[in-house]
């Protein structure tokens, strides 16, 4: 543990959070921890942003999935939290598809891969153990940011229910998100600006599915439930069980950012990916007991349609140093993005997420004058 003393700057009085996904919500529990005025703001009827787990049995993640061994803050996190953590199985054959109805061919995975973890029930209970420690009546869900104004005593974030007053705000949106779905008055600086919008938003074009099934069959039949297939519709399966055995068995993969089968109805994609599930893994693919998808690029609280998925020539695609400070100082305060993009390291990642929050949150208690006790090493980056 360690110990943040204040220094000189500025005075936390009230923060407005934009956004409910990991990086909003740890802001949420740093500033409920120093005894700071706050208020949190989602678009979305549900906490977790791109952390979205199914609520189905057994759960399945249709947003991060995965951290390694180098991700020591979500290790850590997840152990204050009181989350069982194991490790991905890729026992067994995997399975090659060349092209789509081609043969199918068992392989032995034979490069050596970092060990992914997962959470027992997915990676939601991050959010919903956050969510426990926090008093929900300051978290208003279903409230849409349309602006940020700055004002003589400090921000004001103007919703479609209403205005919240802050001398902090903490911006944790996608930055292309951020850059264009909120007017700023007075505007950003141009280089910040397009900063924010030549970022890619991570997972924002992606698109994720997953079938529930009552058992893991497939490794009655030696395999991994690990698949690549050349085509599709789904690229790639991975086993996405629980750890413990009885608790049913579940499949999960991408389909590809081109693939026709986005354009098509729901009931013919599902359709569709079962049949190459049958034909990957078995007959008793068939038996699921339910299928998920999440288009990314279609969630309007994640993605700008028609924005480019990758960065600018020449621009790193996490940890812009334009991005690094505060905005709308003039007054004593300040707008700060927090998503991972805007970590200097593991962006994208929620351990990006996590260093990102912690940094600033550290600056600002800092600056604020104020003394709390924080958990591992917050401020010490």
């Amino acid at each position: 543990m360690s110990v943040l003393k204040g220094g000189r700057g500025i005075k936390v009085d009230n923060v407005v959070i934009i956004g409910g996904g990991l990086s909003g919500l740890m802001v949420a529990y740093y500033m409920e921890e120093a005894g700071v005025d706050w208020v949190l703001v989602e678009a979305r009827p549900r906490y977790g942003g791109r952390i979205y787990t199914t609520s189905s049995q057994p759960p399945i993640d249709l947003g991060p999935t995965w951290f390694w061994e180098e991700h020591q803050r979500v290790r850590w996190w997840a152990d204050k939290l009181g989350l069982a953590v194991f490790e991905q199985t890729q026992r067994g054959k995997a399975m090659f598809q060349p092209e789509v109805g081609g043969r199918v061919m068992p392989f032995q995975l034979d490069w050596q891969e970092p060990i992914a973890y997962r959470l027992e029930g997915g990676m939601g209970g991050f959010v919903t153990r956050l969510v426990e420690r926090l008093p929900t009546e300051r978290i208003m869900l279903g409230t849409v940011v349309e602006k940020v104004v700055m004002g003589a005593d400090g921000l004001s974030v103007v919703t479609n229910k209403g205005v919240y007053g802050g001398k902090i705000v903490f911006n944790s949106l996608p930055p292309q998100l951020a850059a264009r779905t909120i007017k700023y008055k007075p505007d950003l600086p141009m280089v910040v600006y397009e900063a924010l919008t030549h970022c890619p938003t991570w997972m924002g074009n992606g698109m994720k599915v997953g079938l529930a099934y009552r058992r893991p069959f497939w490794r009655e039949k030696g395999l991994s439930g690990y698949a690549i297939a050349h085509g599709g519709p789904v690229n790639q399966f991975q086993d996405a069980s629980p750890a413990e055995a009885g608790r049913g068995g579940a499949l999960f993969g991408w389909i590809g950012d081109y693939n026709r089968v986005r354009t098509l109805a729901a009931e013919e994609r599902e359709r569709l990916i079962v049949a190459q599930a049958v034909q990957l893994f078995g007959a008793l693919a068939q038996d699921y007991v339910g299928y998920y998808e999440c288009n990314w690029g279609r969630e309007v609280y994640t993605a700008v349609p028609g924005t480019a998925p990758v960065a600018a020539d020449g621009q790193a695609t996490h940890g812009h140093p334009l991005l690094q400070a505060p905005v709308y100082t003039e007054n004593g305060g300040g707008m700060y993005f927090i998503s991972t993009e805007t970590a200097k390291e593991h962006g994208g990642y929620l351990e990006g997420a996590i260093r990102r929050v912690e940094q600033v949150v550290g600056e600002v208690i800092r600056a604020s004058r104020k003394r709390v006790w924080w958990g591992g090493g917050l401020g010490g980056r």
